[in-house]
């Protein structure tokens, strides 16, 4: 699962030539929070649209109150589908979008309903097993195989 952050301003006024509107946006630097400030003129409340599996994970209740008090922004989640989080974003009612079908997601903002989409994280998988090796599956490079064996 790659989940992506697509920024949108699907809540503010805009342009039907230009939904995205002209702005740019720097890419946050990997690892560092102290690096992002919040674009000019976006204050008060913003909706992120996002998944269900992204606010099971607890993630939101931790990433969320910092963004909060750094950005001084507050955010409201709205948790759904991600063909639902995407259409919401499509109909301006949602400002940010957080979700994971990358083709999607660079069709909505290749249609210029956002701004910008950032890789925010993704899953690594890794097979473990007792070292000596029952299964004989060490070093097989095919992961579907090393499961049905």
């Amino acid at each position: 699962m790659l989940l992506t952050l697509s920024i949108g301003f699907g809540c503010a006024s805009q342009d039907a030539e230009n939904p995205a509107g002209d702005q740019e946006q720097g890419t946050p630097e990997q690892g560092s929070a102290d690096a992002w400030t919040a674009p000019e003129g976006i204050e008060g409340d913003i909706i992120l649209a996002t998944t269900t599996s992204t606010e099971d994970s607890g993630l939101l209740d931790v990433l969320i109150p910092a963004f909060e008090e750094k950005a001084n922004i507050t955010v409201d989640v709205v948790a759904v589908g991600t063909g639902q989080a995407i259409q919401l974003g499509k109909d301006g009612n949602a400002d940010v979008i957080l979700v994971h079908a990358r083709a999607s997601e660079d069709q909505f903002v290749s249609e210029g309903f956002g701004s910008n989409a950032w890789d925010v994280m993704y899953n690594q998988y890794l097979i473990v097993g007792p070292a000596d090796d029952p299964a004989g599956i060490n070093g097989m490079t095919d992961a579907a195989k090393a499961l049905q064996t």
